[in-house]
């Protein structure tokens, strides 16, 4: 598990040459996410893919962004998420909201 500080989520970063959907800082880069669409303009699947990486952080750039305190990730084959990949370290578990902790595993509540 990663433990860290200050890792945000941004929505709709307009920057000079493109927009984007989301977006993820550490404050020293982003990450800047659209969805996949094929040469005919269809989306591709329902996923987000990383266009852009910019050195800089966006928040400038955003409308709107959101403090990462936990990422949890599980196997599409398992209902609950099983793993924690990340958690800020000013955080802990019993900070998580009822409707987050119904979608997490038994072993990590």
């Amino acid at each position: 598990m990663l433990a860290g500080t200050e890792n945000f989520m941004l929505e709709e970063i307009l920057t000079n040459t493109k927009s984007y959907r989301f977006g993820t800082t550490n404050l020293n880069f982003t990450l800047c996410l659209n969805k996949e669409y094929d040469k005919n303009g269809h989306e591709k699947s329902e996923c987000y893919i990383v266009e852009s990486l910019r050195d800089e952080d966006c928040f400038s750039k955003s409308r709107t962004a959101y403090e990462v305190s936990h990422i949890f990730s599980k196997d599409n084959s398992v209902p609950k998420y099983n793993n924690l990949l990340f958690m800020d370290k000013r955080s802990d578990p019993d900070m998580l909201s009822d409707n987050v902790i119904s979608m997490i595993a038994d072993d990590l509540k």
